[in-house]
């Protein structure tokens, strides 16, 4: 058995989360739906998407081209207490808004090639309580999470080399979470 590659740190956002949850889903962040293209197929992306990233960096995944305009200034703050925290001077931030349980995300690594494997991916949650579930490539062993609102999600640079994570759908749960990766792009 592998040692789990992941670390959960619980409430690591304490008092502001609600506020800035409504901040990212209602003030300053332009959502989009993109068609993903899955074995030659085009459909809707199941939530919807933006992304932070300084200027220059493109991030590509199954023909959604996302390029990064520069920071805004209201996301500086939380961007440098992430990149403190976790020791990594990230460059680019992919953030998904799930509605609700319908929405969600099937297995994958984040394994593109302009991403810094060397480095962890830290990623936020904000709003409700969902699963997130592991599954190691080799044993087929799988793990399942709960991360609720404020935590900070930490995958340790081999996540996405021997292991694949999702986010299923959960019809009971009604009300809207919004994830957001931070990662180190090449």
């Amino acid at each position: 058995m592998q040692s789990i590659p992941i670390v959960i740190y619980r409430k690591w956002i304490k008092n502001d989360s609600a506020s800035l949850l409504a901040q990212l889903i209602f003030n300053n962040t332009n959502w989009d739906q993109p068609k993903a293209k899955v074995y030659g197929k085009s459909y809707l992306v199941p939530r919807l998407t933006s992304f932070l990233a300084i200027k220059g960096v493109t991030y590509t995944y199954s023909g959604v081209v996302h390029k990064g305009e520069g920071w805004p200034s209201w996301f500086v703050p939380l961007l440098r207490e992430v990149q403190d925290y976790c020791d990594v001077d990230f460059n680019g931030c992919l953030l998904n808004l799930y509605r609700n349980g319908e929405d969600c995300m099937g297995w994958h690594a984040d394994n593109e090639k302009v991403l810094d494997s060397s480095k962890p991916i830290a990623s936020i949650s904000l709003g409700a309580k969902r699963d997130f579930l592991l599954k190691n490539l080799m044993s087929l062993e799988k793990y399942s999470f709960s991360l609720n609102n404020g935590d900070l999600l930490l995958m340790k640079r081999d996540c996405q080399r021997h292991w694949i994570h999702s986010l299923p759908k959960r019809k009971k749960v009604k009300e809207p979470r919004i994830n957001l990766t931070f990662r180190k792009y090449l």
